[in-house]
Formats: structure tokens, C-alpha cells, sequence
């Protein structure tokens, strides 16, 4: 995978003309995240498609990608680490969320409060801003809580508990990543 990424970042850098090492840097990058995630999403497409699970592969990944996208969560040293937990964490959405037969509405509620209490906390950060203003912070709470509330909400319209089941783990495993990351970022903050 290495020299096919090798080989798309150099003929991007010579196609226009670059030359800097830090922009062909981000290029190599940018080609790296692209093929990796597009493996994994075409693994998981194919996977879901065999399964008969796409409404749940879809509904896991406009959360996983809509929300982690601006939260972030913990992150695996290598690809394969990530491919493997990754596929991990869809293969048991699918497989729990088809077995839990009618979540009670308590703890569909209980699941929901606390996901909503994680995401309405979330701060702005980036790599380079490890602060955001108030006003960042209240832009991404909004985005990221109303993904979640539409989301849940549509699946509670269809009221298919199979759907409903997919958002609540769903949700449950993107805080617990979250949450993870923060405590990681604690202690490297301090130990720093």
C-alpha cells in the first residue's frame, strides 16, 4: 500500500509543480487517509451488502463519521489495527442490534440522556487549536446533537428497534471513544 500511495503523491507533487517537502507531505497524507478509509468503507459496504445489514451500516456511519468528524475519539497506532477494530465494532452493531429484541424505552431514555450529557459538553479542538472560543464550542455541541437527535429521532419514526438499537450503541461507542481520548489527552497534559 506504502508504494501505491508513494506513487500518487509524486505524481501529484510533479503533475503541479511541487516541490516543498511539507506540501508534499500533507499530499502523501491526504492520498493516505484517502485509500485507507476507502478500503474500509468498501470492506464494510461489501460486508453490510452480504450481511443484509445497509440500512444499519448506514445508519452507524453518518454517526461515526458525522459526529466523531468533529469530536474526534481515540485513535490505533497502524491501519490494520484500526481495520480490525473497526470492522469489530460494526460486525457487533450488526449482530447486537439485531438480537436485542424491544430495548425498553427506560433505557433507550438512560442511553439517550447520557449521550446527549457527553455531547453537550464537547469543546472545539483541532490539532493546531486546542481551545476553541464559545462560540466554536456552541457550532459544534449544535452540529453534533442535532446529527444525533435527527437520527435517533428518524429511527423512532420508523419504529424499527433494530434502527434504534444501531444509533444507541452507536452513540454509546462514539462517547466511550471520545471520552477515552479525552482522559489520554489528560494525562499526556499533565505529564507534559
Amino acid at each position: 500500500m506504502d508504494t501505491i500511495i508513494s506513487k500518487i503523491t509524486n505524481f501529484i507533487a510533479e503533475s503541479n509543480d511541487i516541490s516543498d517537502i511539507y506540501k508534499i507531505d500533507r499530499i502523501r497524507y491526504g492520498v493516505e487517509i484517502t485509500i485507507k478509509e476507502s478500503v474500509k468503507f468498501i470492506f464494510l459496504f461489501a460486508m453490510a451488502m452480504l450481511w443484509n445489514k445497509l440500512p444499519e451500516f448506514t445508519i452507524a456511519t453518518v454517526l461515526i463519521v458525522g459526529i466523531r468528524r468533529h469530536i474526534g475519539g481515540s485513535h490505533c497506532k497502524s491501519f490494520a489495527s484500526c481495520f480490525i477494530k473497526t470492522i469489530l465494532v460494526y460486525v457487533a452493531i450488526f449482530i447486537l442490534s439485531s438480537n436485542i429484541k424491544g430495548t425498553s424505552l427506560t433505557l433507550q431514555v438512560l442511553v439517550s440522556i447520557i449521550v446527549v450529557a457527553v455531547l453537550s459538553r464537547v469543546k472545539y479542538k483541532t490539532r493546531i487549536v486546542q481551545e476553541g472560543t464559545k462560540s466554536q464550542d456552541c457550532k459544534v455541541r449544535f452540529k453534533v446533537l442535532s446529527i444525533y437527535l435527527i437520527i435517533l429521532f428518524s429511527t423512532i419514526l420508523i419504529n424499527n428497534y433494530v434502527y434504534i438499537n444501531v444509533v444507541l450503541m452507536t452513540a454509546l461507542y462514539i462517547i466511550c471513544e471520545y471520552i477515552k481520548k479525552e482522559i489520554e489527552l489528560g494525562c499526556c497534559e499533565k505529564a507534559v
